[in-house]
């Protein structure tokens, strides 16, 4: 069921990462008319958009993790790319690039490919006892 789960989600990921790239200003622009957040929240858009594919990655093993009994595993790797990634990932990249917002939207998916790594080496290496 698993191998199932993440096909799905992981195509849907893509698609929606995808729509994303096309038309970030169109999405952006349902919530304002202010030029300059559309221009600077489409740059972050595009980036932040490809966490979708590794965020469905890391919910589908926390979801199975949970099922398993595993919730530590799902706690630890959420940590782990919350502290480590995500947040340093932000504040890092808003002190270096001040004129854009694009290296920031990048914090999210570099967390979730953390997260991602760490629920698919732990699934491999419990694969026997989960």
């Amino acid at each position: 069921m698993l191998k199932y789960g993440l096909m799905i989600t992981v195509t849907f990921g893509f698609v929606c990462a995808m729509i994303c790239q096309m038309i970030p200003q169109q999405m952006i622009g349902l919530f304002t008319h202010d030029q300059a957040v559309i221009q600077a929240g489409s740059l972050y858009l595009m980036t932040y958009g490809i966490d979708c594919i590794f965020a469905s990655i890391h919910f589908c093993f926390s979801g199975y993790f949970c099922g398993c009994n595993r919730l530590t595993i799902s706690f630890v790797h959420n940590l782990l790319s919350i502290v480590l990634i995500r947040i340093p990932g932000a504040y890092f990249a808003s002190l270096w690039f001040v004129d854009t917002l694009y290296p920031m939207g990048l914090a999210a998916p570099l967390g979730s490919i953390l997260s991602s790594i760490i629920c698919i080496r732990y699934y491999i290496s419990t694969k026997n006892t989960v």
